[in-house]
């Protein structure tokens, strides 16, 4: 029930990079980040789909919006990496002339890679769930790959959090 209303915030969220892409000099990053919201929001609402077939709100089969929001999710993914690897590259290649900018940007660049490091440990969980690694693999990860996967994803989330 939590998840319910992250569809209207991942809306809102792209109703506020359209506004960005049309003011920022740099749109490159605003545009994929919008791509990536508007992937959370597709995962999001089938994810509501079959929340509510779950409950029997709704009388469908699951497994087809279950392998749909996981897809929108492993796209989300896809997107927000490319953001990232954006910003690092121009965290790299930034120009700092003072001890505190340059620290300031040391900070930015491990802000930066703990978020692609957690994105790639969600990327097996959510292609597996899509069936793409079954349809292109050949098979599935194992459950301990998702696991360290999942795992490491969390716990850099939890650290971000917790380094607030």
């Amino acid at each position: 029930m939590f998840r319910f209303f992250n569809f209207f915030l991942e809306l809102k969220t792209i109703n506020e990079e359209l506004k960005n892409i049309i003011w920022q000099t740099d749109r490159l990053p605003h545009i994929l980040n919008l791509f990536s919201r508007l992937g959370f929001a597709l995962y999001f609402f089938f994810d509501n789909v079959d929340i509510l077939a779950s409950i029997k709100v709704l009388t469908l089969d699951k497994k087809p919006w279950v392998q749909r929001g996981n897809f929108c999710w492993y796209i989300a993914l896809l997107f927000a990496l490319m953001k990232d690897l954006y910003e690092l590259n121009k965290c790299y290649s930034k120009k700092t002339t003072t001890p505190e900018e340059k620290l300031d940007n040391q900070r930015q660049i491990l802000k930066i890679f703990l978020g692609v490091v957690a994105k790639l440990g969600d990327l097996p969980s959510a292609a597996a769930g899509s069936g793409l690694t079954s349809k292109y693999l050949g098979g599935g990860y194992s459950e301990l790959t998702m696991s360290i996967g999942g795992l490491t994803s969390a716990c850099i989330g939890l650290y971000q959090m917790w380094s607030k």
